[in-house]
């Protein structure tokens, strides 16, 4: 599924166990506060298995896991479905890592590949994934949603 396409890398520093930081990324009472209002769905934390995020009953991303290293590595093919651009794009892949550093903190990347070439998908999550690694931290570090004035 990678290819020698374009990419996004965006990484993190987090105050925080990998262990709490895989909890932000698969429970869906926390995803909704920090990625865009979505849940994720996942019956089962498994490779194959398919997830989804969605606010209400919409439905944004779909995919299938790749990898699963709790609490390390999560590795998933990303479809979005928020609009018709993205939708027709072929899926992509979304993995993340979690690297314990020393005193407490863990590097993490979000990295966004196997794109087809500039498409939509990969135009829109250029400064998206920076936005949601910050909102990451600061539920992480704080315990409360970030927010930012309209």
């Amino acid at each position: 599924m990678v290819s020698q396409g374009p990419k996004h890398v965006s990484r993190v520093y987090v105050r925080g166990s990998a262990e709490k930081i895989w909890q932000a990324l698969t429970d869906p009472h926390l995803t909704r506060q920090y990625f865009w209002k979505a849940d994720i769905v996942c019956e089962e934390w498994r490779p194959g298995n398919a997830y989804r995020y969605e606010i209400g009953n919409q439905e944004i991303v779909e995919g299938h896991l790749l990898d699963v290293e709790e609490p390390r590595r999560l590795s998933m093919s990303f479809a979005g479905r928020w609009d018709e651009a993205v939708a027709a794009d072929k899926p992509s892949r979304l993995m993340w890592e979690i690297n314990p550093q020393p005193g407490g903190v863990c590097e993490v990347r979000a990295t966004n590949d196997g794109f087809d070439g500039v498409t939509p998908t990969y135009d829109r999550l250029a400064n998206g994934m920076t936005f949601l690694l910050s909102a990451l931290k600061t539920l992480v570090e704080t315990g409360e949603p970030m927010v930012l004035e309209p």
